[in-house]
């Protein structure tokens, strides 16, 4: 009782911190937006108005870099011609994010597992491990196990019969010793044998594999020695793992079919993962070469033109591949390109 009082202290707090935050980015949004109606409404400024201190403190004020480079064109502009992106904008942000702490927290609890919210809702998950969020956000949510993870439990009946077992997932494995269609089930025939409704008890949480197994083994002996009936037909200890699929041969001979790293990785997601995972990469396709762009690649016109028609518009070309638009911009022919892929002839 007293661990979820807590709890909800902390979840009280931090949407507190949340509210203060919000607050104090749109007081920052109407102070920045008031200067930036000044800078418009007065005369243009002289040459080197734009000093990198100045630019500096502009960009501080503003929340993100769309918002810096639309508030304030003559100082984008002064940043990229004077080569101080680097210091200046590169840790503005390009977007507001809408994962907020609470946004977060209603997607969470929408889910009954972490493993839902993972799957279902990455970016917010990692949001929430970037924001140090998720230690307040996982309490509330079941965990479950996997192939490295298992839990052992066991049902119980009021004759001294047992049946002791480990799973990755507690929910689902509960429901099967009953639905389950298999001939050979021990739960279920028991039940229907005697008519006696079991206990189920949780004896571990989830634990690395080989200790669940070990822990599975020692309590099946523990029920032995005190004079149960165990309703076990196997050795405890097996997970019932599936086959590995991708095994290190046929990875290799995946590969085989690849002239470069890139089309593995896009044509055979998984065969590549299984050796990311079993650490197989460099010896199933370390004769595959990486594609790099030459020297002076983007020093080319057409080069940067290509690049720039993956993009939809000027804007995503910046964010979407800010080096290939900056370098266009210093080979002076950004302006080129954006008239001729946009229809826009202001690079900003």
């Amino acid at each position: 009782m007293n661990s979820k009082i807590c709890q909800q202290k902390n979840i009280s707090q931090t949407n507190n911190e949340e509210l203060l935050i919000t607050k104090r980015q749109e007081d920052i949004t109407s102070e920045t937006k008031k200067e930036s109606l000044e800078e418009k409404s007065t005369n243009q400024k002289p040459s080197k108005y734009w000093s990198f201190e100045r630019c500096g403190e502009i960009a501080s004020k503003c929340l993100t870099l769309k918002e810096f480079r639309d508030l304030y064109p003559g100082a984008y502009r002064a940043v990229l011609q004077k080569g101080w992106a680097k210091e200046i904008i590169s840790n503005l942000p390009k977007r507001g994010s809408k994962y907020t702490f609470d946004y977060c927290l209603s997607l969470a609890l929408t889910c009954e597992y972490k493993r839902d919210f993972i799957r279902n809702y990455g970016s917010a998950y990692w949001k929430c491990r970037k924001e140090g969020w998720w230690e307040v956000i996982s309490p509330l949510l079941k965990s479950v196990g996997n192939l490295y993870f298992r839990m052992v439990y066991a049902y119980e009946f009021s004759d001294k019969s047992v049946y002791v077992g480990l799973t990755f997932d507690e929910t689902s494995r509960r429901s099967s010793h009953f639905s389950s269609t298999k001939k050979h089930v021990p739960v279920k025939a028991y039940f229907e044998l005697t008519g006696l409704t079991p206990k189920y008890i949780a004896i571990s949480d989830y634990l690395e594999v080989a200790l669940a197994q070990d822990l599975e083994r020692k309590k099946i002996e523990e029920y032995r020695n005190l004079g149960w009936n165990v309703l076990n037909t196997r050795k405890g200890g097996a997970t019932g793992c599936p086959k590995l699929i991708w095994t290190k041969e046929k990875c290799k001979m995946e590969a085989l079919k690849y002239n470069v790293r890139q089309d593995f990785v896009e044509n055979s997601i998984s065969a590549y993962a299984s050796c990311l995972k079993h650490g197989w990469l460099e010896e199933v396709c370390g004769h595959l070469p990486r594609i790099k762009k030459p020297r002076g690649h983007w020093n080319n016109i057409e080069n940067c033109v290509l690049e720039a028609r993956k993009y939809k518009s000027k804007t995503d070309f910046c964010e979407g591949s800010y080096c290939v638009y900056y370098r266009a911009y210093q080979m002076g022919f950004l302006d080129i390109i954006c008239k001729e892929v946009y229809n826009a002839s202001n690079p900003t």
